[in-house]
């Protein structure tokens, strides 16, 4: 078969894969048992009041990073920044609320220079 335009660069698959059937484990499943699996752990070797520190910690630390998850996540053009702020200033508050504004606002479109 000839390809009318050689420049084009579509490949035509004539036999796509099939459907997938069955139980895919998600992203969420994953964590949730490990975190279970660390709870029971954690609460045999340690107990419950190093369990519920720990716990804590671990909560704190997910909200704490949290806007430069948001960054990263929505391929901002700046998450960098975004990170860096968040790791550098969000011990202030005042660093934390400007990385999660930025990191939520829509970036504005890049104007094109005039020809």
């Amino acid at each position: 078969m000839t390809d009318p335009d050689p420049g084009s660069r579509q490949t035509f698959n004539p036999d796509p894969a099939p459907p997938r059937r069955g139980y895919r484990v998600t992203t969420i499943e994953l964590v949730g048992q490990g975190v279970f699996t660390t709870i029971v752990l954690l609460r045999l070797w340690k107990g419950w009041d190093f369990t519920l520190r720990a716990i804590g910690w671990s909560l704190a630390t997910i909200a704490y990073m949290a806007p430069a998850a948001i960054a990263i996540r929505r391929s901002h053009p700046k998450r960098g920044a975004i990170v860096g702020i968040n790791i550098l200033f969000g011990w202030t508050g005042v660093g934390w609320i400007a990385s999660l504004v930025w990191a939520l606002r829509q970036p504005s479109p890049v104007e094109k220079p005039a020809d």
